[in-house]
């Protein structure tokens, strides 16, 4: 009796994995001679602009043949116009370029204040500062890629795996 028990509990528990399998995953895919694609899964976090929208993010919550569910937010595949992918080269560039910028201004005017040193903003510190800043604002222009579904090559599909396994 307890061998039946525990079959039944492993029959279950395969059943249930089928299910895990059956997930659905979204394709963005260059048509090119190169091979480039991004994939997305459900629970992934995701930037994109609909058509007639502001740009906007947030997590996948459902993906079916031709809807995307984001935050709770349905959308069609076909209005999808743009996805965006961080870099995270360029937003650390960017984090570390205005923090440290603003911080060794603003040390150095300190220090030159404790010290009596006049002028209390040097121009060295100043310029060096302001490279800083600029740097990060810069880099900061370049943390997302955008990938525009139809004009660049890029195209949006979704893979089930349910069918895959059929």
């Amino acid at each position: 009796m307890r061998f039946v028990k525990q079959f039944g509990l492993i029959f279950a528990l395969c059943l249930l994995s089928f299910n895990s399998f059956s997930q659905s995953l979204l394709v963005v895919e260059k048509i090119s001679a190169d091979v480039e694609n991004l994939k997305y899964k459900t629970g992934d976090k995701i930037i994109l602009k609909p058509t007639n929208k502001e740009k906007f993010h947030g997590y996948i919550t459902k993906i079916n043949d031709s809807i995307i569910t984001v935050n709770n937010n349905p959308l069609l595949l076909k209005d999808i116009n743009t996805i965006y992918t961080e870099r995270p080269l360029f937003l650390v560039l960017s984090s570390v370029g205005i923090m440290g910028g603003g911080a060794f201004i603003v040390v150095d005017s300190f220090n030159n204040l404790i010290n009596k040193e006049n002028p209390v903003f040097k121009k060295e510190a100043l310029m060096a500062g302001g490279m800083m800043l600029a740097t990060g604002y810069l880099a900061g222009k370049f943390i997302f890629k955008k990938h525009n579904i139809s004009k660049d090559g890029w195209r949006l599909k979704v893979l089930n795996y349910y069918n895959l396994v059929k």
